[in-house]
């Protein structure tokens, strides 16, 4: 110890006080080390927080007790009335809730429970079918007057509409074949006009107009507007006879649909 202090004299002025703030430090940092933990103090505790986040977790947990036993309980439903009755002939069902009441002896509560089960909705209409042939324009037909015909209901009579919406008109009865209807049954019950059909301007449409018509593609509405650009306004069908997106059939179908004013 006396030899350091011997060879401590020979250090300069600086070297001294650097060796002095180093032990300092040391010092400092093994007190700190030793009272760290009794020297700091914990934050104080929120009772009445700590309160209201314990209630909160007591209640979650109690909600999902009760969804856990109402998961395990057996389905049970109260049942104090007779079990449904279904008929295979219209013939057999009750008109009225009297008649009813009369013929299976049913109490009031019952048929105001489930009245539909028994009685059948009065209000509804269905068309009574033609006994004899009668002659429709079919392009002015609306689908009730459609559904008075034998063999047709509500389905194919919303066919024939639709598919004379997407078209502009019927121009022959034998279009009935284009949405799979035999048109040789129905062709006695119809006939047609040319003037209502709804035609398309050639030379005033889109694209897009062109080609949402049932008789035309997109490549086909594509070369008509591009001789448009061309050549000008389109005069008539047949300068597309040599166009390979048309055939004959194309352009005898579609003589019916388009004007070229």
């Amino acid at each position: 110890m006396a030899h350091w202090f011997d060879e401590f004299r020979y250090f300069s002025p600086s070297e001294k006080r650097g060796i002095v703030l180093l032990l300092g430090l040391i010092l400092v940092a093994i007190v700190l080390v030793i009272l760290g933990p009794f020297g700091t103090s914990a934050p104080p505790v929120d009772a009445e927080a700590e309160r209201l986040q314990q209630e909160e977790y007591e209640a979650f947990m109690a909600s999902v007790r009760e969804v856990d036993s109402l998961r395990r309980q057996p389905r049970t439903y109260e049942r104090n009335y007779e079990p449904r009755t279904y008929y295979t002939n219209r013939s057999d069902y009750p008109r009225r809730s009297e008649n009813y009441r009369q013929r299976f002896e049913t109490s009031d509560s019952v048929l105001s429970k489930e009245p539909q089960l028994y009685i059948p909705d009065s209000t509804r209409r269905y068309p009574q079918k033609l006994d004899e042939i009668v002659v429709f324009d079919l392009n002015r037909v609306d689908s009730l007057t459609l559904m008075q015909i034998p063999g047709i209901g509500s389905g194919i009579a919303g066919m024939i509409i639709s598919y004379r919406r997407q078209l502009g008109g019927y121009y022959a009865v034998s279009q009935l074949a284009e949405i799979n209807l035999d048109y040789q049954q129905l062709l006695p019950w119809f006939e047609v006009h040319e003037e209502d059909i709804t035609r398309i301007p050639v030379n005033r449409s889109s694209v897009e107009r062109l080609r949402s018509h049932p008789y035309l593609n997109f490549y086909q509405a594509r070369a008509i507007v591009e001789y448009r650009q061309r050549h000008g306004s389109v005069p008539n069908l047949r300068i597309f006879a040599l166009y390979n997106e048309f055939s004959e059939q194309d352009l005898e179908r579609l003589s019916h649909y388009l004007s070229f004013e």
